[in-house]
């Protein structure tokens, strides 16, 4: 069975990931043992609390804010926080050198995790979501749930050395490494109480 680590950040003195983990992580939990997936807590990283000494430390360049009204990841700590916690899941993938799942905790298990036999680097593990295409190549919606190989792991974090931090689902794009969908899913998205990345969209409760 693969290792899967559920990316949370529960120990935040953020109040809107506090509430976030508080109220959907215990849920996610118990669906992993009701599907017998052999599940550990990442505590993710608070984007809020990140410098450049830290980025520096993982080889990566430091997200700047953008210089006009769309902003980027520099923009938005939630979701540095988010790509850096994936980002250093890739290299405990790395260093296990064997395949992992990687869960987002609003991620919502509806079915056992089976053996996944595949020529893909990473295979997502919901139905198809949105896609888009960018000057990099194909890439979907979300990075919630998914599987990925060493060698996946590789290529990602070698481009994000290269290229600098990206939204974690923009940087799964078909230029860098190939990727695929799970047929049928097994993980879909739970319900959403706030977003760190989308917070215009997705605002928390109760003012946090």
């Amino acid at each position: 069975m693969y290792n899967t680590f559920i990316i949370s950040l529960a120990n935040s003195g953020s109040g809107k990931h506090r509430r976030s983990a508080r109220d959907i992580l215990p849920h996610t939990l118990s669906l992993c043992q009701r599907h017998n997936w052999n599940a550990t807590l990442f505590n993710a990283v608070n984007g809020y609390k990140l410098n450049e000494s830290v980025w520096e430390s993982y080889q990566l360049a430091c997200p700047q804010k953008s210089k006009n009204e769309k902003k980027n990841i520099g923009d938005l700590p939630g979701a540095q926080g988010c790509f850096l916690s994936h980002y250093i899941l890739w290299n405990r993938c790395i260093e296990l050198n064997q395949p992992v799942v990687v869960l987002e905790d609003d991620a919502e298990i509806i079915a056992p995790l089976e053996e996944i036999s595949t020529d893909f680097d990473l295979v997502k593990l919901h139905k198809p979501r949105a896609s888009g295409q960018s000057k990099l190549g194909h890439w979907s919606t979300g990075a919630f749930a998914y599987w990925i190989s060493p060698a996946g792991a590789k290529k990602l974090v070698e481009f994000a050395k290269q290229k600098g931090p990206m939204l974690a689902d923009k940087i799964i794009v078909s230029s860098v490494l190939n990727w695929g969908y799970l047929t049928p899913p097994i993980v879909k998205l739970g319900p959403r109480i706030g977003s760190s990345t989308q917070p215009e969209k997705y605002p928390y409760p109760y003012g946090y």
